[in-house]
């Protein structure tokens, strides 16, 4: 079924003339098939099973399309991308084949795109009433010659005349007031999406004061002054919004950051540094805002469940000013700076106290620690801790997170607790980056890249434990290139780590047989060391060492020792499964 669904794909796709989307599916379905244990076979599930409905889908599409030529839309056909910002440049050129596509077959295409409120603004309003094709081909499809458009196709909305303003404020507002509209309107610079804020959070202008702010955009002399004017009113408009939000309650800043789960808001207000940075302002519960805020209950640890808030879709835009502002305001950057590190700390500190961590407290932190770097301040620890998780929850993130990653490294003093966390980071560097789908040479760089993060001496056993299982996992990596003579190197740097370990020198061995069993050395008696080592480990139970080396994975140890051994179990019995249905053929 699959070889009949890989053939289905690339026939289709050429048909269709959505080539690249399908070739990538083919290959990530050729990757999730070729598993070398259970824990990559759960792990890229969700893809499996995603490009095995596209498949299906597929196979559908080309039973009706049996005897037909060539593949043609219904008449009407309305497709509307939005918004081409968040797409990245390879996915731009993916998309010029794809509007070329639509094109051809007579469908009406709406492609939107956000630019921002700083040189983009400036640059498109500038050339109102000029051809501008080459400037919005370089926005849309990232290249000035994409062709993606041509004169007199494109429409630019940088703000509204008052009827459409009012026709948009009406519809997303109820029971606003003439005279209110009005007022929001100079108070905005006539953005509906910054007047529907202002609004809900109850920033007040008067009349004359709203005149006064909006007509120093009429005042401006050409088109560039004009820009410059709007902006500085909707920069104001913005400002506003964010000043009274910290007069009503400073957990909405927090909310204009990331969603926050309920327990997370209380000890934010709890924290010193709130109070230290902002000053003393009302901080408490969210659940009075129902403009602003919604909820939802998220999955946490042992089955139990907690309250997370997130803002209402209109108010998503507030993350998007609120970068804006930072950029203008450095009082801001720097209150706007202790919010994302108090909320990264509390994130952290709940995942090592229990063990639990979700996706909205990944994606959160990998984006809070992104931001941060920008602004210096560097949270390596978090940053090792972290981007582990994400390479062996979400690969591709995580693995496109290792870059910040080194660049913290270098910039940041290397203590006994470092060293540990960079040494686990390695090891999961060079064994999910694997999966990456990565040339021979390329995943050379990245065994290189593990080596910066072990290559200061440690007498710490947990520490030289990682190293070791860092090696193991280049070694068997570099098989799988190809790379005998390469990976027999790392096996040899492996033993050596391994004859330094004393305390927990079971737990070394035990990783050096299973994967010895893995590179195909001696398979069934490498795994019978293997299982007399994991018996070892069980009957000296709990030590000091033991202790230090599960305390990365958060939560009570006592479990996590528990949950090791079943784990480890599990990998010993899935090779020898494998190796002895091998034998049996």
């Amino acid at each position: 079924m699959v070889k009949e669904i890989t053939s289905i794909l690339g026939g289709v796709g050429k048909k269709l003339g959505i080539r690249d989307v399908v070739e990538r599916s083919k290959s990530t379905l050729k990757e999730v098939l070729d598993f070398v244990d259970i824990n990559e076979v759960a792990k890229y599930g969700a893809e499996f099973c995603s490009c095995l409905l596209l498949g299906i889908d597929i196979v559908k599409i080309a039973e009706k399309m049996k005897g037909k030529e060539e593949f043609e839309l219904k008449k009407k056909v309305v497709v509307i991308i939005d918004d081409l910002a968040e797409l990245n440049f390879i996915e731009k050129a993916s998309l010029l084949t794809l509007v070329n596509w639509l094109k051809k077959n007579n469908a009406r295409i709406l492609l939107v795109r956000r630019i921002n409120l700083e040189e983009e603004f400036i640059k498109i309003s500038e050339k109102m009433g000029k051809s501008y094709v080459r400037d919005a081909n370089e926005m849309l499809a990232g290249s000035p010659d994409a062709m993606l458009f041509e004169d007199k196709e494109q429409v630019i909305f940088i703000t509204t005349n008052f009827e459409t303003f009012k026709e948009i404020i009406e519809a997303n507002v109820e029971g606003i007031k003439h005279e209110d509209i009005w007022n929001l309107y100079y108070a905005s610079g006539g953005l509906p999406t910054l007047a529907i804020l202002m609004h809900n959070i109850g920033v007040k202008y008067g009349e004359e004061t709203a005149k006064d702010v909006y007509f120093s955009i009429e005042r401006a002399k050409n088109d560039k002054d004009r820009a410059r004017a709007t902006l500085n009113v909707v920069y104001n408009g913005i400002k506003s919004v964010y000043e009274r939000a910290k007069e009503k309650n400073l957990a909405l800043l927090a909310l204009f950051v990331q969603p926050v789960a309920s327990d997370e808001i209380e000890r934010f207000c709890e924290d010193g540094r709130i109070k230290k940075t902002i000053g003393r302002f009302n901080c408490g519960k969210l659940d009075g805002y129902e403009r602003i805020v919604e909820f939802h209950e998220e999955e946490w640890f042992e089955g139990k469940k907690r309250k997370v808030y997130e803002l209402s879709e209109s108010w998503r835009h507030m993350r998007l000013f609120l970068d804006v502002l930072c950029d203008l305001e450095e009082n801001i950057e720097e209150e706007v700076k202790a919010v994302r590190e108090i909320l990264l700390d509390i994130m952290t500190s709940n995942s090592e106290k229990t063990g639990g961590r979700t996706g909205r407290m990944l994606l959160s932190a990998l984006e809070n620690m992104g931001w941060l770097k920008e602004r210096s301040v560097f949270k390596l620890k978090e940053a090792l801790l972290w981007g582990g998780v994400a390479l062996s929850n979400m690969p591709p993130m995580g693995f496109e997170f290792r870059l910040k990653v080194l660049d913290m490294w270098d910039k940041v003093e290397h203590n006994d607790e470092i060293l540990l966390y960079s040494s686990a980071y390695a090891h999961q560097l060079v064994e999910f980056g694997r999966t990456m789908g990565l040339s021979r040479e390329d995943y050379l760089t990245l065994v290189d890249l593990a080596e910066e993060f072990m290559g200061e001496e440690t007498k710490d056993d947990a520490t030289l434990c990682y190293r070791a299982m860092a090696y193991l996992s280049s070694a068997f990596g570099l098989s799988y290139f190809g790379l005998i003579e390469e990976s027999q190197h790392y096996l040899e740097k492996a033993k050596k780590i391994i004859k330094s370990i004393e305390d927990l020198k079971e737990v070394a061995e035990f990783y050096f047989y299973l994967n010895i069993a893995r590179l195909e050395y001696k398979p069934l008696e490498s795994l019978n060391k293997a299982l007399e080592y994991l018996n070892s480990i069980e009957k000296n139970g709990m030590t000091d060492a033991m202790r230090r080396f599960l305390k990365l994975y958060g939560g009570k140890v006592e479990e996590k020792f528990k949950d090791s051994l079943k784990e480890w179990r599990n990998a010993i019995y899935f090779e020898l499964g494998k190796h002895t249905c091998w034998q049996m053929k």
